[in-house]
């Protein structure tokens, strides 16, 4: 192992949790937008209150309970919600992998090779048992489906402006991905599969 291999595995860890806060962002924008509130307004009570919430399932449990009771959105958009809920609260064990962790190396023939063993124990460590150990590459994939995760995250918050019929720079700002929701008319499940430019996971 080297110095630059350590350095690339350690610099890949922290891009992947921080594209899992981008997904958690985009949780934030969607709540406002659930109450008709500017997600940009990062002052509101409202999203002071819901920041202030340390569960993320808490967090999604808020999210799904809005969607439910709005007469504009619960006919509609609920049982897109609680399947984003289903699929955010799988990810996050995932990203759990990458936040509770300690850096093993393991001689494979090509020299010691540095890995990510999640949940470390000393004795499933020993005994070679236990979660599977991530190499950068793995990290990596979970950097990118969180990176997916938070852009389906995004569409499901256009659409819910589209719904409220809230201004447009309520959930569109310069620069931002634009999702074509209309075609939900067509296929309601669009929301549920992901974008299918972004691989859908």
């Amino acid at each position: 192992m080297t110095e630059k291999s350590y350095e690339a595995l350690t610099s890949a860890i922290g891009a992947c949790i921080a594209a899992w806060n981008g997904v958690e962002d985009e949780l934030s924008n969607l709540f406002m937008l659930l109450h008709s509130k500017k997600p940009w307004n990062y002052s509101d009570p409202l999203r002071a209150a819901y920041e202030a919430v340390v569960s993320l399932d808490v967090k999604m449990q808020m999210i799904v309970a809005t969607a439910s009771a709005d007469p504009v959105t619960s006919p509609v958009y609920a049982k897109h919600c609680v399947a984003l809920r289903n699929k955010i609260m799988k990810s996050y064990k995932k990203r759990h992998q990458v936040a509770h962790f300690a850096l093993v190396w393991r001689d494979e023939g090509a020299g010691a090779q540095i890995k990510v063993r999640p949940f470390f124990r000393h004795a499933e460590f020993l005994e070679n048992s236990g979660p599977a150990e991530l190499s950068r590459l793995d990290i990596e994939q979970k950097r990118a489906s969180f990176g997916r995760l938070a852009d389906r995250v995004h569409m499901h918050a256009q659409h819910v402006g589209e719904l409220k019929r809230l201004p447009i720079e309520y959930y569109a700002r310069a620069g931002d991905r634009f999702h074509d929701t209309r075609a939900l008319e067509r296929d309601p499940l669009a929301l549920n599969r992901g974008i299918p430019s972004l691989g859908g996971s």
